[in-house]
Formats: structure tokens, C-alpha cells, sequence
């Protein structure tokens, strides 16, 4: 989408159809070319929304100068922002969400003579918007959008060549309006429903329904470019195996059980459904006895293997759906001489949340690796995300009150993926009984973490990289079959962060197998 599309339709919504700044007073309604002025835009910027959004901060500067007798002296500066941001990928529950702003702010001057009378106006109409993705991957239903809209004008003090009010302004309305996006990848504008709330008695519904319909429109626009996004497979889920890939070697003609479940790059199960499943060949077969996954409850495949061993690939590929995506995935068969299967390692930190009159904090991270083994080769998929929050207050003075008022405050949030070489280690105790695995990982390129910080009303956002720092612990255990190893390790550290309430939660899985299992 090119940015001068989205500035040309915020200039010709405001300005060939202005809003007023005051439901009483006419002069201070952006006005047009035929209302006597020359009209320019004096500035115009794009960006993207930040990494891990889908959306787009357009600000365009417009200057209306009098130039017909009747409007001679007056001037009127506005500042049009509309910005939106979806998330790329749902939440494990299937939720989707994002932030919207529209805002039309500005100051109309009139000059008589050699003085000059000033107000200043803001229209502003902040969005949450939420929506919910079904088993297909597709959003289940219409998207809502609470609106928040707010009016502010603050005029010259007397007196006054203008007919305005002699105070300030403010009028607040609270509305909320549907709306739906296409399915089946189809990159079209949304179906806008009807809207919901506000009070007529206060002024300015007008204005807020048309501000919101506005915004609510390119939601729904970067709304259908977030959904393309998790529904291109494997974007924002993946597929997970019980028993893993290259960790079987069936006997020819035999059967084994696989089940299969729906992840998020974070580790977190997902409802879905497995919409294809296909053998690599034609001399085998794949059975499905429950093609719907829960986080609890897999879906079930048995997958037979060829009479004779004649093909240089086994095994079986899936197409999964899922409230948080559509993913795709592969299950091999046949083993080598070394060590094939997996190992997976989480770290969660989490609990590190606290609050008092004058603090806010909260801090988590995840971060999620797993090394896949074929034949002694083994491969590592490295994730990791994480999300900091902090905020402060101070007493202030404020009418002949004490009130609280924000100093600062720090948002952090990022990820990063990565696939790349790693090594593996098996020993095996000269008593024939205990064993010892250790792994190491490549380096990884970072990721991106996305930071908005405050201080007071002055807010900067910017990018930094983001590394992956994984940990991968000695592994130790007993066994009875020397080609067979499996086993998991859980640990919690408590006592953690600021509030000394956080605590991180470690795990690790693994399940190797050499040739000559037949299981």
C-alpha cells in the first residue's frame, strides 16, 4: 500500500468534508478552497509500524491561509496523524489485536490590525481493537473497536475580535464500531458495521463517529495484511511431533501412531486442525483418526510404511489451521547410524509484576530452543521473546489538590528466531547404565526489540537488536536400551527481579534414538 494513498484520503475526508471544531462556532471548522483560503500541505511523512505489527504512521502538516477580504488574517495550521498497528500473530487463545489513533490538532490565528487572537484545537480518536481467529485461521466474526474520542479547544482570551467561548472546551465520547475482513486472503477494504455508544447530550457524536469510521476503515485494511501474515504457514505457528521426526524406523509394511500438535514459536499449544495430510509416496499410506488438535489433546495419525524399502525419503507432510495461524509441517522416518531425534529446552521468567501509588513494573521473557538430530547431525531453531514495563508517578500540586503525575515511563517488547548448525555429544558410562549429552549452538543472527519511552509528555519509540542468549544444560540419566534415550529435567528459581516474586521455570525434553529401534 503507497503511502500517498493513505495521505490523499486523510486530506480529502477533512478537507472536502471538514469537521467542526465547535458544533456552535462556524469559524473555527477547517475550512476549504471555497470558503476564500489557499490551501497547502506543508509537510508529509510515512512509516511502518513497528516490528511485529502489521500498519502505518502517516502525518501530513496542512496550512489554510485567508485569502479572500472576508477571511483576510486568518490562518489556520493543522496537523492530521492516523496510525495503526495489528499484531502479525494471534494470541494461543485465538485472540488478535491492535491500537488505532486518528488525530486532527491545530491553531487557528486572526490578525487585526497588529494583534493577533490564537486558539488551539485537537479532535483525537484512539482505537483498541480486538477480534477473535476460528480453527480455519481466519478471524471468526467481525473485529470490535472501542473508540475513545476526544475534543479540546482552548480559545484567545479576551477580547475577542471572534464570537468563542470565553473558556476552554473538552467533550469526551466513548463509541464502538464492527467490522469485518475478507477470508481467503483476499486484500480488499473491510465491511464496516454499524456503531454502538456515545451521548448525544454532550456534543460532537458526529465528529467521533466520522473520526472513528476513519480509523476503524484502515484498521481493518492492516487488518487483512496481518492476517495474510499468519496465514502464510509457519509464520507465527508451527507443528510439533510425538514421536519426532527421524526417531523411528518402522518395519517394513508396519504402522506407527504419530501425534501431532499446533505451537506458537513460543512454545504455547494451540486449537486447530490438520486440513491435509499426504505420504511422500504412493507405496505408503497415513491413516488420521482425529484431524482436530487441542493443547491437550493431539490429533492422531498412523502412518505405514512401504512393503520394501525402495524410496529415499519416508513419511508423511501435514497442512494445519489454527486460531494462531496456519502452519505446515513433515514427519520423516529411517535413521542412520547415529543419533537421531530431539531435544527441546524452555526458560520462562515470569511473576516479576508489581505496583505501589508510585511504580508500576513488570518484566517476562520466553525463551524457546530446540536441536533436531538426524544420523548425528544436528540442527537448532532458536526463539526468544520478551516484554518490560515500568512506569513512575510523583505528587504534584494541581487546583489546590495533590495529585499523581507520570515522570516516565519504559514499554521494551521484541523477539527473535533463528535455524542454524549446532553440535551434539553422547557418552555412554563404560558400566553400561548412565549417560551424558551435551549440545552447543552456532551464533545466531539478533532479532528486533521495539522500545517506547517516556518522559513526561515527550515520547520516543525506536529499534535495537535483540540476541539470543540459549542455555543448554549437561544432561545426565540412566537407561536400559543403549540405542534409546529419553528423559526431561524441570527446575524453578524463585526470588527473582525487582519484586522478588519472579521466578524462572527451566525445561528440557529429550528423545534420541539410534538404528536399530523398531518401536
Amino acid at each position: 500500500m503507497h503511502r500517498v494513498a493513505g495521505l490523499a484520503l486523510l486530506a480529502l475526508c477533512f478537507l472536502a468534508h471538514p469537521l467542526r471544531a465547535s458544533a456552535q462556532y462556524s469559524n473555527l471548522e477547517i475550512p476549504t478552497a471555497a470558503d476564500g483560503y489557499s490551501l497547502s500541505v506543508t509537510k508529509e511523512t510515512s512509516t511502518d509500524a513497528p516490528a511485529g505489527y502489521s500498519g502505518r504512521i502517516e502525518n501530513i502538516d496542512h496550512l489554510a491561509v485567508g485569502r479572500e477580504p472576508s477571511v483576510i488574517g486568518r490562518t489556520y495550521k493543522s496537523h492530521f496523524t492516523l496510525a495503526n498497528e495489528i499484531r502479525n500473530c494471534p494470541s494461543a487463545d485465538g485472540t488478535s489485536e491492535g491500537d488505532g489513533e486518528f488525530t486532527v490538532s491545530g491553531v487557528f490565528t486572526h490578525t487585526v490590525g497588529s494583534t493577533t487572537y490564537s486558539s488551539t484545537y485537537a479532535m483525537t480518536a484512539k482505537a483498541k481493537y480486538k477480534g477473535k481467529v476460528g480453527d480455519d485461521g481466519f478471524l471468526d466474526g467481525p473485529v470490535t473497536a472501542d473508540i475513545d474520542y476526544t475534543y479540546t479547544i482552548a480559545p484567545a482570551p479576551s477580547p475577542r475580535i471572534d464570537p468563542i467561548s470565553p473558556l476552554a472546551t473538552s467533550i469526551a465520547q466513548h463509541i464502538t464500531i464492527q467490522f469485518e475482513v475478507a477470508k481467503g486472503g483476499k486484500l480488499e477494504g473491510p465491511s464496516i458495521g454499524a456503531f454502538t455508544g456515545g451521548d448525544p447530550t454532550k456534543g460532537q457524536l458526529n465528529q467521533a463517529y466520522g473520526m472513528g469510521l476513519i480509523l476503524t476503515y484502515w484498521g481493518g485494511v492492516w487488518y487483512t495484511f496481518a492476517q495474510l501474515h499468519w496465514m502464510t504457514p509457519d509464520n507465527c505457528v508451527q507443528v510439533a511431533f510425538d514421536p519426532p521426526s527421524f526417531s523411528r524406523q518402522p518395519v517394513p509394511g508396519s504402522s506407527v501412531k504419530v501425534n501431532a500438535y499446533i505451537k506458537t514459536k513460543g512454545g504455547e499449544g494451540v486449537r486447530g486442525k490438520f486440513v491435509e495430510v499426504n505420504p511422500f509416496t504412493h507405496d505408503e499410506s497415513v491413516a488420521i483418526t482425529s484431524s482436530a488438535t487441542d493443547p491437550g489433546s493431539p490429533a492422531i495419525f498412523y502412518y505405514t510404511a512401504p512393503t520394501k524399502k525402495k524410496n529415499a525419503r519416508m513419511g508423511f507432510g501435514v497442512q494445519a489451521t489454527s486460531r494462531g495461524g496456519a502452519a505446515n509441517g513433515n514427519w520423516d522416518t529411517g535413521l542412520g547410524t547415529g543419533w537421531s531425534g530431539e531435544i527441546t529446552i524452555s526458560s520462562v521468567s515470569d511473576g516479576d509484576v508489581g505496583q505501589n501509588e508510585l511504580q508500576f513494573w513488570s518484566n517476562s521473557s520466553t525463551t524457546q530452543s530446540t536441536i533436531t538430530v538426524k544420523d548425528g547431525v544436528a540442527t537448532a531453531h532458536l526463539y526468544y521473546e520478551m516484554q518490560s514495563i515500568s512506569s513512575n508517578k510523583e505528587r504534584a500540586l494541581r487546583n489546590g489538590a495533590i495529585t499523581l503525575i507520570n515522570v516516565n515511563s519504559d514499554n521494551r517488547e521484541g523477539s527473535a528466531e533463528a535455524t542454524g548448525k549446532a553440535t551434539l555429544s553422547v557418552e555412554l558410562s563404560p558400566d553400561g547404565t548412565s549417560y551424558t549429552l551435551m549440545a552447543g549452538f552456532g551464533p545466531s543472527p539478533p532479532g528486533k526489540s521495539h522500545e517506547t519511552s517516556c518522559v513526561r509528555l515527550d515520547c520516543t519509540s525506536t529499534d535495537t537488536p535483540l540476541s539470543i542468549a540459549p542455555f543448554m544444560p549437561q544432561i545426565t540419566g540412566k537407561y536400559d536400551n543403549p540405542n534409546l534415550l529419553q528423559g526431561s529435567q524441570n527446575s524453578t528459581t524463585t526470588g527473582q527481579g525487582h519484586s522478588k516474586k519472579g521466578k524462572t521455570t527451566f525445561n528440557v525434553t529429550w528423545y534420541l534414538e539410534r538404528q536399530g529401534t523398531t518401536k
